[in-house]
């Protein structure tokens, strides 16, 4: 160990106890929230945006939808590399086939469409360390989707979490400045198909800019905010109706009680635009306590609230002028059964904002199973149950003028729609050797509206490689 190396001292877990640092590809930050016992869906994402309730009913085209901290991932995710002096290096490809019988999600009664997908991807995994006090971190890849039936789904896009960190020490504060892009398919609850030829299909950009800092004043407490700036775009003219730009401050401290309990309390702030000035544009605040409990090292359970207020100004062309006040929560569990099998559920409430209205409020139940049954089998299965309600009412297909231009949404949005959607998958997966695996998935979704066109069913089946070195 070097002398003259200034210690670490309570970052070994306060790290990323901040509550947006699951935007920071830091191995710091990567390795902390579970010392703290910090719940996942308190770091996964900057608490100051509007709270996402999971929902991995997505589109038809992503081919494996993975369980994150089970055996067997998505086969194209990256290994853990070599090393070089400073540098630490990894490379990573894979390929994803997948079949849906209903890749347009058409309504109930208008027909199916089947369609069979193609993901080829590569990356590479770069991580320097600069001096004792600071790193860099480099993450990216790129994907090719061929889609045999619907040219919308063949596109270009980046693996997601592409990202560049660098992280140093000033005084006893961790900073982490950081950009992070992603492009793919996208997936809102809101959506269904129209009956038509025309691809529910999301493909969009995002790019977000920040700065973290951590403070680890004792080597119980943590102390963090941050800054973010993020950009949304559609990659299809047809739905740069969601185009915006959000601005987000957040700030947060956790206090290890006990090694069986931990507290916290959170606030956070966002203010996003419309570039296309159809939706809203909004202005959001959130604050609330979090508490964890863990009485062994087996068993966590974690709960927290927020109450938020979103107001929305009357910038756009939705004629929703519905504001959000009022509290969201989850609570979650886990529990280690065995050293091969694991489960967890979650129950929580939140609100995002809207397409064609201001916002969506949900109600999310899921279940997740990870065994690992063989030394090199995995078994994956989860199951969610969500329940999202529109705020404004209207219907048709939306129609918008931009510089004399229209644009027509390809898809049928009814506002103030009342939805439920149940999502079940089930996968397993083969170590063939340290550097290739394989994976089979199965998934099916049900889309059960108060509008009988707006329900749909889609199965899909998934197989894939992947190898990292």
């Amino acid at each position: 160990m070097n002398p003259h190396r200034r210690p670490l001292r309570g970052w070994g877990w306060a790290a990323r106890a901040c509550w947006f640092g699951g935007w920071v590809s830091s191995s710091v930050l990567a390795q902390t929230a579970g010392d703290l016992r910090v719940p996942s869906y308190l770091t996964d994402a900057p608490a100051s945006q509007l709270p996402t309730v999971p929902n991995r009913a997505g589109d038809p085209a992503d081919a494996f939808r993975a369980i994150p901290g089970l055996p067997y991932q998505r086969p194209t995710m990256a290994g853990p590399g070599k090393r070089a002096a400073g540098l630490t290096y990894g490379f990573f490809g894979g390929v994803d086939t997948s079949y849906t019988d209903n890749a347009l999600l058409t309504g109930n009664g208008l027909g199916a469409s089947d369609d069979l997908l193609v993901t080829t991807s590569v990356g590479v995994r770069l991580g320097y360390a600069i001096t004792d006090q600071s790193s860099l971190d480099v993450n990216l890849g790129v994907s090719y989707r061929y889609s045999m039936n619907y040219q919308s789904f063949t596109q270009f896009n980046l693996v997601p979490n592409s990202t560049l960190a660098y992280r140093l020490l000033v005084g006893d504060v961790m900073l982490n400045f950081y950009n992070r892009t992603t492009s793919g398919a996208d997936y809102r609850s809101e959506l269904a198909g129209n009956g038509s030829a025309s691809a529910v299909n999301l493909n969009r950009l995002s790019n977000s800019s920040g700065l973290t800092g951590i403070w680890a004043p004792t080597k119980d407490v943590s102390v963090s905010a941050g800054y973010s700036y993020d950009i949304n775009r559609g990659l299809e003219d047809s739905f740069a109706i969601l185009d915006q730009d959000t601005h987000s401050l957040s700030a947060a401290v956790y206090d290890r009680l006990s090694p069986y309990w931990t507290v916290g309390l959170s606030a956070g702030a966002s203010f996003t635009s419309y570039a296309k000035n159809f939706q809203n544009d909004s202005t959001g605040y959130s604050a609330g306590p979090m508490v964890s409990f863990s009485p062994n090292d087996y068993i966590t359970i974690s709960a927290s609230v927020r109450y938020q207020i979103v107001e929305f100004s009357t910038s756009g062309t939705v004629g929703d002028r519905r504001n959000f006040g009022g509290p969201t929560w989850n609570l979650s569990a886990s529990q280690i059964l065995t050293p091969h099998l694991t489960h967890s559920a979650t129950v929580s409430s939140g609100v995002t904002s809207g397409l064609g209205s201001n916002f969506t409020e949900s109600l999310s139940a899921g279940y997740t199973l990870g065994w690992q049954f063989m030394k090199n089998v995995g078994l994956n299965a989860s199951f969610t149950y969500t329940d999202v309600k529109q705020s404004g009412r209207s219907s048709g297909l939306f129609v918008y003028q931009v510089n004399g231009v229209n644009y027509l949404v390809p898809v049928t949005v009814t506002l103030n729609d009342s939805a439920v959607l149940y999502d079940f998958h089930v996968g397993t997966g083969y170590q063939f050797s340290p550097n290739l695996r394989g994976s089979i998935g199965y998934s099916h979704i049900i889309r059960d509206s108060t509008f009988a066109t707006r329900g749909y069913h889609a199965n899909t089946v998934s197989v894939g490689v992947g190898i990292s070195f």
